[in-house]
């Protein structure tokens, strides 16, 4: 009798182990299924390349930025200007837009650091910027309440908007259009969104606001310091209705926010998105900040100062800039007659978030 019950007990102890087994692996089944659909559409989506826009210590816009990569020699530039690419630290603050007060200021605090040597963008570039030359209008980032890294981040955006015809696409310089016509461009507005990465914001209006009094202080310093503020001025002036997103992963910040529009387009929820890093740290706290850090370079010459492949370096330089791209969905892209020759398949960067979202997959 005993026997017969331990023989029973046995059956029916093997009977749910293998109902557990199967139901799990029923699951897995249905897990792997989802999961490889999953992966197979947001591969058929590809993510590409229409437009490209930056202002750098090398130059005012992506091609003048490029032709000052390829100039360089041991990290500098050569040109006639010592205040293009590294220079020294007093040189780059001169470039910052500065009262007399401030300036003597911060380059009382900065005097001393043991890194004095930086890369600023000549404020000649943002206060009179070619692309707005020969142009009645004043630009936007000139309305004397705007940070300088949120002036980057509009220089950028609107050269790579431009480059691309989404302006064009999005109505965003036609004033004559029908009720018919607007509902359209509501709805492609709608498409669009913007994804911008910057690490400290504006250190040097939160050093100024914090010496006035409070009744002094202005009503737009909440504007000028907020993180989001890049992006949100982006949708603004480019009417730009889909995602509005902001990111602050320090270093990566620029690079986390292009791969989630790329994320974006390639699972269906938007047609295309601005995206790209700013940044402008070129001031008393952004400079003392890293140098207690030890991470900056030590160098007094700007010529042998970058170096980050050197056996011998000892930091980086602080420099300051934008740089965005308007990423699209490639077949709608072709259908709105995307420019060409700005037409990139970004292969790399698709195969870098699928292998993320993905690791157990391989092309």
């Amino acid at each position: 009798m005993q026997f017969r019950l331990v023989i029973n007990y046995r059956c029916i102890r093997n009977k749910r182990i293998n109902d557990v087994r199967r139901r799990f692996m029923t699951s897995q089944s249905t897990f792997c299924s989802s999961h490889d659909d999953r992966y197979t559409h947001q591969q058929r989506r590809r993510a590409v390349v229409t437009g490209l826009g930056a202002v750098t210590p090398l130059g005012y816009d992506i091609n003048s930025t490029w032709e000052g990569v390829l100039q360089t020699n041991n990290g500098m530039f050569q040109s006639q200007n010592d205040t293009v690419g590294i220079t020294t630290l007093y040189n780059a603050l001169q470039q910052q837009n500065l009262s007399d007060a401030q300036f003597d200021k911060e380059w009382e605090l900065l005097k001393d650091l043991p890194c004095q040597v930086s890369a600023a963008v000549q404020n000649d570039w943002i206060k009179n910027h070619p692309q707005f030359a020969s142009s009645e209008t004043k630009p936007m980032w000139l309305d004397g309440r705007t940070s300088r890294f949120i002036q980057l981040a509009l220089i950028s955006a609107n050269e790579a908007i431009t480059s691309s015809g989404l302006d064009e696409w999005l109505g965003n310089n036609d004033t004559q259009t029908t009720s018919q016509s607007k509902m359209e461009l509501e709805s492609r507005r709608e498409e669009y969104g913007v994804s911008i990465g910057n690490g400290m914001s504006s250190c040097r209006d939160i050093s100024i606001s914090s010496t006035k009094s409070l009744r002094k202080l202005s009503p737009h310093f909440v504007p000028q310091i907020l993180p989001n503020s890049p992006s949100s001025r982006i949708s603004i002036h480019n009417n730009l209705l889909g995602p509005n997103l902001s990111h602050s992963e320090a270093c990566a910040a620029g690079a986390v926010a292009i791969a989630q529009a790329v994320d974006l387009i390639q699972s269906g929820k938007v047609k295309g998105m601005v995206a790209g890093g700013c940044e402008s740290s070129v001031d008393a706290l952004g400079m003392g900040g890293f140098s207690k850090l030890r991470a900056l370079s030590t160098s007094h010459d700007p010529e042998s100062s970058s170096r980050p492949f050197d056996s011998n370096r000892d930091g980086f330089v602080l420099a300051e800039g934008a740089a965005m791209m308007v990423l699209e969905e490639y077949e709608h892209a072709m259908a709105r007659g995307a420019p060409k020759n700005r037409r990139s398949t970004w292969s790399w960067l698709q195969w870098r978030c699928l292998s993320y979202n993905f690791p157990g997959k391989s092309r």
